[in-house]
């Protein structure tokens, strides 16, 4: 129940964009550039961002990026 509340959360906020089977490949946190692999297409799509939380987990690829 508490990912639900907090994506509704999210969706509420203007300009809130939230993805689902994707996977993030690389960051390009100078020009705020993020790609990602579409899972249901199996394309890799660039997608332009001015806040990155990276909350994916312990193998987290945001963290990787940063260092």
């Amino acid at each position: 129940m508490l990912n639900e509340e907090l994506l509704n959360e999210a969706l509420s906020v203007p300009g809130v964009r939230v993805f689902f089977r994707r996977k993030v490949l690389s960051i390009d946190f100078h020009n705020r550039i993020m790609t990602v692999n579409n899972g249901e297409t199996g394309q890799d799509d660039k997608v332009a961002f001015h806040l990155c939380v990276g909350v994916d987990g312990s193998y987290s690829v945001v963290r990787r990026q940063l260092m």
